[in-house]
């Protein structure tokens, strides 16, 4: 990361731009000298996240579910949304509340449940206390102390009592198969609109953080539009538009010099990687993808302003562009003009190849 105080905003051009302190504007001779020029192409763009990817509905669908939130990291195939059709929607929502409903029904604190198992509770006690009284008096009967009548209603009472006890195990367990067989069902009828429905699960196509997600479920998005932005958690390309007039002078590898919206003043480095070689007919522009170097306060989608340095040099001979004249000529202090053949041209100078040297006094022309 480069820091640059003294330059106004879009001093990118710095790179390359030489500032000729010994001579304004009014000055009407120059001395040719040997300095250091840089050329510069300007293109405008954005900031995106390293091999970012924009997950889109295939047609108009209902969010049905948002499984994660901006910033999360995600692995490949993590679920990012469940999308679908509205009215299908419902209907899952209403199985997947019967299915709850049934499932805590099943469960001991469901009202049916648990009155069926505080009746067993209280047959099983009064089957214990029938039985002991059963037994106590069938060994009185024997001894003569009570008679055998009393004894046999004992018994018929323990007998109805256990049958009552196995009335209410066998209800509470056709109970229970009941609201399992009917939880069973509506799994599978939801599994069946899961499989043969109208819905879609959006999952990551590769690890990565989830930069947006613009859209809150419930909404209805139309085809192709934007769902997820995914893509490197800290690294960051740019997507810049360049002039077809410049595209000659643009080659993969060269440097991209940068400010962005949100840290004015501070010039970042990219490189070029990528030109595509195919003009945009509406912007008649040319688009160029580059490589940051570093980490800095980038944002998705963030604007920049950039220069690509295309050509340099140093110790040239060099001329303010003023002091050039059509046809490649200047005026020399004596008014002989003079052809000369030029090179690289930056913002404010430019290189002299051929017709000048060092310490050479030109005039400055009348406009």
């Amino acid at each position: 990361m480069q820091k640059s105080t003294s330059y106004s905003p879009f001093v990118l051009w710095a790179i390359g731009v030489l500032f000729f302190f010994s001579c304004a504007e009014e000055q009407e001779t120059y001395e040719v000298r040997l300095q250091d020029i840089q050329e510069g192409v300007y293109a405008s763009g954005k900031l995106m996240p390293k091999g970012y990817r924009y997950l889109k509905a295939s047609k108009s669908q209902q969010i049905w579910e948002v499984a994660v939130e901006e910033g999360d990291i995600v692995e490949a195939g993590d679920l990012i949304l469940v999308l679908g059709a509205e009215g299908e929607r419902r209907q899952r929502e209403y199985l997947k509340e019967q299915i709850q409903r049934v499932s805590n029904q099943q469960d001991a604190s469901g009202s049916r449940i648990n009155e069926l198992q505080a009746q067993l509770n209280q047959a099983e006690e009064q089957y214990a206390l029938d039985t002991k009284d059963a037994e106590d008096l069938a060994a009185l009967a024997k001894e003569g102390a009570v008679s055998v009548q009393r004894a046999r209603e004992a018994a018929l009472k323990a007998s109805q009592s256990r049958s009552n006890v196995e009335g209410i195990k066998h209800r509470l367990e056709n109970l229970r198969e009941d609201l399992r067989d009917r939880e069973l069902g509506l799994r599978q009828q939801l599994s069946g609109m899961t499989q043969t429905g109208d819905s879609d699960e959006i999952r990551s196509p590769f690890e990565g953080k989830v930069h947006a997600i613009p859209h809150k479920s419930a909404e209805t998005v139309p085809a192709l539009r934007e769902l997820a932005l995914i893509g490197h958690p800290t690294e960051f390309m740019l997507e810049l538009l360049l002039d077809e007039r410049d595209i000659g002078k643009v080659k993969l590898g060269q440097k991209v010099y940068f400010e962005t919206e949100t840290a004015k003043g501070e010039i970042f480095e990219a490189q070029l990687t990528k030109i595509n070689a195919v003009m945009d007919e509406e912007s008649r522009s040319f688009l160029a993808e580059a490589e940051v170097d570093g980490v800095g306060p980038f944002f998705p989608k963030g604007s920049v302003e950039a220069n690509i340095l295309v050509a340099s040099a140093e110790g040239a001979m060099v001329i303010p562009r003023d002091y050039l004249m059509d046809g490649d000529t200047v005026l020399m202090v004596s008014n002989e003009k003079r052809k000369v053949k030029t090179g690289i041209l930056s913002r404010n100078s430019i290189q002299v190849l051929e017709g000048l040297k060092e310490g050479d006094l030109l005039k400055l022309p009348e406009n």
